[in-house]
């Protein structure tokens, strides 16, 4: 079965300038994609290039096993069924609400695009502005009217073009979370195939910084913006199990949440480490902790808890042995297996350190219950990082906050173990070079 979207090795010039060189990648049916990338890096123009508006000099666009463009020949927009929203939403300020959404569905029948159109206002809840203009809404509602023209022709396809760029961030959160329960109904897959496998990851917001929760949420457990947050998070991932148990998936889905590493220091977004202090940008366990919540009915029992070390590089190598994929032999890989431990088969996890990077510094290792300090911790974002003549020692255990370090010398045998798993990281990049940056894509080790 084809993806529903494939992009080979696409590339987009003009005149002697190319824009965009050798982009290649995938997406499923009923998936969410995302193009990361620095301001004029191609992302626009690569979305313009799949909704049929930009030629292609190499490379070629395919969607649904079909190609819509190669190189001198593509499909027309109009005949690829692909919706797109534009940055500033390209509403047309002559046309009402209702003939905006209907304007790529002229040619239905009319009655049933008047049906469509009103199908669409309740969707986005504008039904009451059917006949207003564009400059008589809101930056939040031109952005629905603008999703629900593109929704009208049901699309294979929806575009985004950064659509909330210029929205401040209350209205953005406000926005997002629209845009995700509109766009819900049309990710789901009419019937259920049994032999597909699959994989999402859904990427939420919060609580990372800002940590503004969702109008619905705010003020909803009286303590802050941070405790608000937790409450829109739960309810989000509730949605998601629930959308698992629809589909009749519960029992051969693998459910995992895990969330950012640590609160924010700064007002008001303030949060808690727990037991722990620290905060993210920062090597305290208040940074490095972070929970991790796996489901698999059947397969892993329910309640286990567990405080040995796991690492979020650890879920490839180990997501990849249970659905029977091998990992690359090509290239560094840093996760080790888990699947034994997460089966309850092992008490130990297979990892027993953890390197603690600060932008590029090496600031501390984790070993077994031991931290070794090399570098004094930061107390704000500012403050230039101080590099300790002595590293300093914790047991993580007796010390969970990291208050006492250990100055005895009966516990100073651990720094060799700790400084070993250092060592062997960085013989390896001598073994593997970091890719370099700028190097084009796709790269090849």
């Amino acid at each position: 079965m084809h993806p529903l979207l494939e992009v080979n090795d696409v590339v987009v010039a003009y005149n002697s300038h190319r824009v965009i060189h050798g982009v290649s990648f995938g997406l499923s049916a009923g998936a969410i994609g995302c193009l990361l990338g620095p301001s004029g890096c191609g992302k626009t123009t690569l979305l313009r290039v799949i909704a049929g508006f930009e030629p292609v000099q190499e490379g070629r666009v395919s969607l649904a096993g079909e190609t819509v463009s190669r190189p001198a020949w593509r499909l027309p927009p109009e005949r690829r069924r692909v919706g797109i929203v534009f940055q500033d939403y390209a509403l047309f300020p002559h046309l009402t609400v209702g003939r905006n959404i209907g304007f790529g569905i002229k040619h239905w029948h009319k009655e049933k695009r008047s049906d469509r159109i009103h199908q669409l206002l309740e969707l986005v809840g504008l039904s009451a502005y059917v006949k207003s203009y564009p400059h008589q809404l809101s930056g939040g509602q031109q952005q629905r009217v603008a999703l629900a023209r593109a929704l009208a022709p049901k699309p294979k396809l929806l575009l985004l073009d950064e659509p909330f760029s210029s929205m401040d961030v209350d209205l953005r959160e406000a926005i997002a979370r629209e845009v995700r329960s509109i766009i819900q109904p049309f990710m789901k897959v009419p019937e259920y195939e049994e032999d597909k496998s699959f994989y999402a990851y859904v990427p939420l917001t919060q609580v990372h910084f800002p940590t503004l929760p969702h109008p619905d949420f705010a003020g909803v457990t009286g303590n802050g913006d941070f405790a608000d947050s937790m409450v829109q998070t739960d309810h989000y991932v509730g949605e998601l199990l629930d959308l698992v148990d629809e589909l009749g998936v519960r029992d051969n889905t693998i459910f995992v949440f895990t969330s950012d590493n640590g609160p924010d220091p700064n007002w008001p977004h303030h949060g808690s480490a727990g037991p722990w202090s620290g905060y993210y940008f920062t090597h305290q366990e208040g940074s490095l902790r972070a929970p991790f919540i796996i489901r698999w009915p059947g397969k892993i029992a329910a309640g286990r808890v567990s405080n040995e070390i796991v690492h979020e590089m650890d879920t490839y190598v180990t997501f990849a042995r249970i659905a029977g994929v091998e990992v690359p032999q090509d290239r560094a890989i840093d996760g080790v297996d888990q699947v034994d431990f997460f089966l309850g088969e092992q008490p130990q996890s297979n990892r027993d350190s953890v390197l603690a990077f600060v932008a590029d510094r090496l600031e501390a290792v984790k070993w077994n219950d031991w931290k070794l300090e090399l570098y004094e911790r930061q107390r704000d974002w500012w403050t230039p990082p101080v590099k300790l003549g002595t590293p300093k020692l914790y047991n993580l255990l007796a010390d969970p906050r990291e208050e006492y370090p250990q100055t005895s010398i009966r516990n100073s045998w651990v720094a060799y173990p700790a400084l070993e798993r250092a060592a062997e990281f960085k013989h390896s990049l001598v073994r593997h070079p970091p890719i370099p940056t700028g190097t084009p894509d796709p790269y090849s080790p």
